[in-house]
């Protein structure tokens, strides 16, 4: 482990690079630079690492590599999200929030810019579809090309031990070495999402829009 509940695993994903126009602007700088963003920092957001927060950042790498060419950096702020369901529907909540950091697209609650620029608000909508299955739809503002991305969460495979492992941890009967136990198989999910490009092609499906 890292620093106790940072496994040193995590930064196997690439790294996403994003200009922030309006970061620029407010130190004085007429020009962005780009600002580099791990799987560790959306960790230390949310608090923990799991396969939401795991594909959370996954569903935004592939979205990024599919709207942008290798010579361009995305622009936060110039992104445009539409999540598939609610914003209380299993786990939307976290894996918004996740995205939301990453790509600067945010609900109404969200910066509502400067002289109508740097608008941050209104970037990120939920249940905008009314299909049974919709991906995470990622539209670029200033050229309008979209992509959508499905995560196929329901794919990583869990040891049945972990369910009763789980219960035992939350009800304060698990012994340390059971608590270690859970911890370990819990994170071995994780490790399926992010380690082996195999394993992203079956749960990160991007599709042409």
């Amino acid at each position: 482990m890292g620093q106790n509940w940072l496994p040193d695993y995590l930064d196997v994903l690439p790294k996403l690079r994003f200009l922030d126009p309006l970061g620029a602007f407010l130190t004085g700088n007429a020009e962005p630079e780009a600002v580099e963003y791990s799987f560790q920092d959306v960790v230390k957001l949310s608090g923990h690492s799991c396969p939401t927060i795991a594909g959370a950042y996954g569903i935004v790498v592939e979205a990024m590599a599919a709207l942008y060419d290798e010579q361009e950096t995305p622009v936060r702020g110039q992104i445009q999200v539409e999540c598939p369901e609610t914003a209380t529907s299993g786990a939307m909540g976290p894996l918004s929030q996740a995205i939301t950091y990453l790509t600067g697209a945010c609900a109404e609650n969200g910066f509502y810019g400067l002289a109508g620029q740097f608008q941050r608000s209104g970037l990120l909508s939920f249940n905008q579809k009314t299909r049974d299955e919709s991906p995470f739809i990622f539209t670029r503002t200033d050229t309008g090309k979209s992509v959508g991305v499905f995560y196929h969460a329901h794919k990583i495979p869990g040891d049945p031990k972990m369910g009763e492992l789980m219960q035992k941890s939350l009800g304060g009967a698990a012994t340390p070495e059971e608590l270690k136990e859970f911890g370990r198989l819990w994170q071995e999910r994780v490790r399926y999402v992010l380690e082996k490009a195999e394993n992203r092609k079956e749960l990160f499906e991007v599709v042409s829009l």
